[in-house]
């Protein structure tokens, strides 16, 4: 992740007072990170941080950590970290279905479009939650503009990132504990909350839970409408 120390758009990650630079650099190997106008903190201490030091704090849901990786670094793998959150979440969802059915769904073909329907599903539930985000901001947002709304995108799927603990559960064999699965739901659901925190930076915290509420019981309806009616399913 780069930053540049000549924009405009750079935010303090205590304050979010806006700053020209997050660092002056001195030489090739010496830098002085650049202090709040505002608040006389850094504006963002994570320009000398390494990235699984980043990834730590966004674990641990410190949102000067969101703050960073939203508002002042220029990474452009959304998307594609977007797909692979998708694949996360379906395998999830599949093993879901497996436990339930059992032996009924021995059979390869059967397994196979099992995730075929659940990457469909996943799909669907991120649509959804997606276009509920953005059709709030839409009315409580003041810039309007496409960049700012496709900004609020890619951030919304940012906060899916927790998908990938399927990967460890699969390691651990913690794939058929539900107290994993409702600590994973916990955990995504305060991610979502730091994420939109970082978005609509002038919004409390409680209205930020409020939102992510109501955004996944949207999702998780629509979704299980979808697989009622469509998969006649109850697995989900």
């Amino acid at each position: 992740m780069t930053e540049s120390p000549h924009s405009n758009k750079f935010l303090c990650i205590n304050c979010n007072a806006p700053s020209s630079s997050l660092y002056q650099e001195y030489s090739k190997d010496v830098i002085r990170i650049t202090e709040c106008n505002r608040c006389g903190e850094l504006v963002d201490k994570y320009v000398e941080y390494d990235d699984v030091l980043l990834i730590m704090d966004l674990i641990l849901q410190y949102i000067g950590a969101y703050r960073h990786l939203l508002n002042n670094t220029n990474f452009k793998g959304n998307l594609r970290l977007a797909v692979i959150f998708i694949f996360c979440g379906a395998y999830n969802k599949w093993i879901d279905r497996r436990a339930i059915h059992g032996e009924a769904l021995s059979h390869i073909y059967d397994l196979e479009w099992n995730f075929y329907e659940c990457l469909i599903l996943t799909i669907i539930e991120f649509l959804v939650f997606d276009a509920t985000i953005l059709g709030v901001a839409y009315f409580i947002d003041k810039e309007k503009d496409g960049e700012r709304l496709w900004f609020i995108t890619k951030c919304s799927l940012t906060g899916f990132y927790g998908n990938v603990f399927v990967l460890l559960s699969i390691v651990w064999q913690l794939h058929r504990e539900w107290t994993y699965r409702i600590l994973t739901q916990i955990f995504i659901l305060f991610s979502h909350v730091q994420v939109h925190r970082t978005i609509f930076s002038g919004r409390s915290t409680t209205a930020a839970l409020a939102l992510i509420c109501a955004s996944t019981v949207l999702q998780k309806a629509v979704v299980y409408y979808i697989n009622a009616s469509l998969f006649r399913s109850k697995a989900y």
